[in-house]
């Protein structure tokens, strides 16, 4: 989870210790400063603008919030 407040990363540490320890170990909570975090795994071109990358998915309706791309939706959009 990315951008995340400071109150939610509090919360968060309060109850992880009920979530199994394989869970957590797969979750990670960034604040404000995300973006070496994202770049680690995904190139710059694949994220999107309003995280700060350039993708605008500008071929789809709506942009990259409802591209909706994976190998379930290849060509992206809403499925029909």
């Amino acid at each position: 989870m990315i951008n995340t407040s400071s109150f939610f990363s509090f919360v968060f540490n309060m109850i992880k210790g009920f979530i199994d320890k394989k869970t957590v170990a797969k979750m990670k909570v960034l604040g404000d400063k995300y973006m070496d975090s994202l770049l680690e795994l995904i190139d710059m071109e694949n994220i999107p603008t309003f995280l700060g990358g350039y993708c605008t998915c500008s071929h789809i309706e709506g942009g990259c919030l409802f591209a909706d791309i994976g190998p379930w939706n290849p060509k992206g959009g809403f499925i029909r």
